[in-house]
């Protein structure tokens, strides 16, 4: 992270200071009977990581490559960690492993051999040293992503003295002298104001200047003074995902820190693993158009009409489940993207089914259904009886009354009023050519095609869903030249 004393960094961006040197570690024996002055050092590498190096002796080298294993997958099972920094804060450290060693038989004192480690961990927990236990006034979360496109309209003041100061207008109160003192004051309209029932936060585009790698960073500030509790890990998470697909861009949750006042009381930090990391420099693809002069065109307008909804639905149709297959569809090569969107959207048709009470897997009951085709039946039975897959095709006859996947997803889409083209059928059917066979990609027409179909496909689902969440604007069709707009109830595609 970029040093700048000019931000109140506590509030700006991920509030721990890298490196943190860790000491007096209470678990030794996690690292293979390393000694009392063994320490820790952390940071984030270039790619969020969280890293470390172990400094410390041991008597027993060899232990170091001992890794315990758990469960039939052989997963090496991590170590948890716990020890006090240069401050006296408390630190945490969750599935710690050693991956490389450096050591040797001439470098030796009195508690063993001398060894450098290098560590990797997926967590980290900063607890202050505070004696007294304080309850959290607000939580801020941070996230990485590539470039945000949407507007914020609300502005932010911030000015150096006395520690460094920011400012929310029209939430936080301040005394305008103060401002009017500093000689080194910005202002800068970067945040929105999202209110749906129970919840109300803040969510802010952090100072480019921070954010290092070309990425651009996003905090959600939760506040119990603005008359709302701050809400679960869980709810978060959903409020997560659906600014995602709004902005066509997977955030990635690096931490949070709960604060009492402007004291950090707790900063939780998650290591950033390579293949989400360069998910987040692909070009933004927002499923709307945004823009200030229509209504469905404001990022903030569209989490207060949608967030709702998608908390509502969320539990019913598992949407946090079909957003994550939606990501990891995006980011696959094309010929094998197209079965995991598929399933995204055949998971959310599912529980959509089954919550309206539709998902029946017969168009005609059985019953009736075998006094119909019965003497049919007898007279093919008769027919096919000298040929080995004649039972086979008899049993076809009998099933032919059970939906398949196919007619319960056009039975989701008649349900949502959704309307599916002659190119959107298309795309569908290309997704049972990805699974059923494969793609030969050597003709450069055939990787056209099927690029403009995995796009509408694509567009089929960003319509799907907005439509589920009650949306009536405009939507973009990314398998068109130009990437015009069509309003919600049109097809993708050039028809």
């Amino acid at each position: 992270m970029k040093s700048l004393d000019k931000y109140l960094l506590n509030q700006e961006w991920e509030a721990v200071r890298f490196p943190i040197t860790i000491s007096r570690l209470d678990n030794n024996e996690a690292f293979r009977c390393f000694g009392e002055n063994t320490t820790i050092k952390i940071w984030r590498d270039k790619e969020y990581k969280l890293v470390g190096r172990l400094y410390g002796a041991t008597p027993k080298p060899k232990l170091i490559n001992n890794d315990n294993f758990i469960g039939r997958g052989n997963i090496i099972k991590g170590d948890n960690i716990k020890g006090i920094d240069e401050l006296g804060n408390l630190i945490e450290i969750f599935d710690c492993v050693i991956h490389s060693i450096s050591s040797n038989s001439w470098n030796r004192n009195e508690l063993g051999y001398v060894c450098d480690c290098d560590i990797k961990m997926d967590k980290i927990y900063i607890s202050s040293n505070s004696q007294k236990p304080s309850k959290a006034s607000k939580r801020l979360d941070w996230f990485l992503c590539s470039k945000v496109d949407a507007q914020f309209s609300e502005t932010t003041i911030r000015y150096e003295m006395p520690k460094g100061t920011k400012i929310r207008e029209g939430i936080d109160e301040y005394n305008k002298s103060d401002i009017d003192r500093n000689t080194s004051v910005s202002w800068s309209r970067d945040y929105n104001c999202i209110e749906v029932e129970g919840i109300k936060f803040i969510i802010a585009n952090i100072p480019k200047e921070i954010i290092e790698n070309n990425l651009a960073g996003l905090c959600f500030e939760f506040r119990d003074q603005l008359g709302f509790e701050i809400p679960s890990s869980k709810k978060i998470n959903n409020i997560k995902n659906l600014a995602s697909f709004l902005l066509g861009n997977n955030l990635v949750h690096i931490g949070y820190s709960l604060l009492n006042g402007n004291e950090v009381i707790k900063s939780v930090s998650y290591s950033v693993y390579n293949h989400i990391f360069q998910l987040t420099q692909k070009s933004a693809m927002p499923p709307i158009k945004f823009n200030t002069q229509y209504d469905w065109g404001k990022f903030q307008w569209l989490l207060n009409n949608l967030l709702g909804d998608y908390l509502q639905f969320e539990q019913e149709f598992k949407l946090d489940e079909v957003l994550s297959r939606y990501w990891i569809a995006l980011s696959l090569p094309l010929g094998v993207n197209l079965p995991i969107l598929a399933n995204a959207l055949e998971v959310l048709a599912f529980y959509y089914l089954k919550k309206k009470n539709e998902l029946k897997t017969e168009t005609i009951p059985t019953e009736e259904y075998n006094k119909l085709i019965g003497t049919e039946l007898l007279s093919l039975e008769a027919k096919f009886s000298n040929y080995k897959d004649g039972n086979m095709i008899l049993n076809k006859y009998k099933n032919a009354n059970q939906r398949g996947s196919s007619e319960k997803i056009n039975h989701f889409f008649n349900l949502l009023k959704i309307e599916i083209g002659k190119q959107e059928k298309a795309a569908i059917n290309l997704r049972n050519k990805m699974i059923h066979s494969i793609r030969d990609y050597s003709e450069d027409d055939k990787i056209f095609d099927d690029l403009i179909l995995s796009r509408i496909y694509q567009v089929l689902f960003n319509r799907t869903l907005l439509k589920l969440l009650n949306y009536d604007g405009y939507y973009i069709d990314y398998s068109m030249q130009g990437c015009p707009l069509k309003h919600i109830s049109k097809i993708a595609g050039s028809e």
